[in-house]
């Protein structure tokens, strides 16, 4: 390197776990592959939430002989995800790092993911960049699936680039979270999900910048467990619950109000969301419509579901 080329940035790519330790092995193979991605200084930390069987633990003790980069493992404080995306913020702010990255533990990433989430922040200098999540599914997953309407894929998020909803594929600049004392993820959505939502939004009112990678692409792959029509129900019930109680810890008053009325709208077209049911791509999308509208009522009425860490 030649004294006019800057530095490359220190990373840490943030793995939040819980008893999934094939799909964890599944990314960590993928960081391995990582392609023009040899002049970063890369390190993966993976936040253990399971603190009983510690299979995380396990499998990092181990090690990955394929992955070059130094691979460390430690235990969230609580149970839930938000501790466990706390304990990564914790991390990159004890090893003093330039950029934090996350991806999730059901997850891989394409070869030049790293490579182009982090040039696109070098780029722009933005303190967010999010980056599509692509849901794959075998090929045997019928059309209700594919279409149920809470599985979007890169195409249908690529214009997102305000604000994100998700950290299952995204990148901070750690000195952009210095500058406001390293904001944590609210514990109190660490069960019901939303706290990922709950956290850009306080991000975006405290100024940061926001961009989108669109090629630096990771990949779910759905398991058929998600892939049962009670799962996807449930996830839809979840997106509408999750979504209120957000809402009103933000003090939204507008766009709650907002949500709370197409809720009813869409309880009052009910039939005909019902007789939609008839088509085979719609068996689950009109079913998961009507949860989520009833989802979001029920948490004007204080109830918030378990989604995340139940049996």
């Amino acid at each position: 390197m030649t004294n006019d080329q800057p530095a490359s940035p220190s990373i840490l790519i943030g793995i939040p776990s819980f008893r999934r330790p094939d799909g964890l092995k599944r990314l960590l193979l993928s960081l391995a592959k990582q392609e023009a991605a040899g002049d970063l200084n890369v390190c993966v930390f993976v936040a253990e939430s399971d603190a009983a069987n510690q299979e995380a633990v396990a499998l990092c003790r181990e090690g990955v002989s394929q992955l070059s980069w130094p691979l460390t493992c430690g235990l969230a404080e609580q149970p839930g995800v938000s501790s466990a995306r706390n304990a990564i913020l914790a991390e990159a702010r004890a090893r003093g790092v330039d950029l934090v990255a996350m991806l999730d533990d059901d997850q891989v990433a394409d070869p030049n993911w790293l490579a182009d989430i982090v040039s696109l922040q070098q780029q722009t200098q933005a303190d967010v960049v999010g980056a599509p999540l692509v849901f794959e599914f075998g090929p045997d997953a019928p059309a209700s699936i594919r279409y149920c309407g809470y599985f979007s894929s890169a195409d249908e998020r690529n214009a997102r680039k305000k604000l994100l909803f998700a950290t299952n594929n995204v990148l901070f600049s750690c000195e952009a979270l210095a500058k406001h004392d390293w904001p944590k993820f609210d514990e109190r959505f660490t069960f019901g999900g939303g706290g990922d939502t709950e956290y850009f939004m306080r991000l975006l009112s405290l100024g940061l910048s926001f961009a989108w990678a669109e090629s630096a692409i990771a990949r779910d792959f759905v398991s058929d467990e998600r892939q049962r029509p009670a799962q996807i129900l449930r996830r839809a019930y979840r997106f509408g619950n999750s979504q209120i109680h957000v809402l009103s810890t933000r003090s939204e008053t507008r766009a709650l109000a907002t949500s709370l009325v197409k809720a009813v709208v869409i309880l009052a077209a009910s039939p005909a969301l019902i007789v939609m049911m008839l088509l085979p791509s719609r068996r689950l999308w009109a079913p998961a419509k009507i949860l989520n509208a009833i989802g979001r009522l029920t948490a004007i009425l204080g109830y918030s579901i378990r989604y995340y860490g139940a049996s």
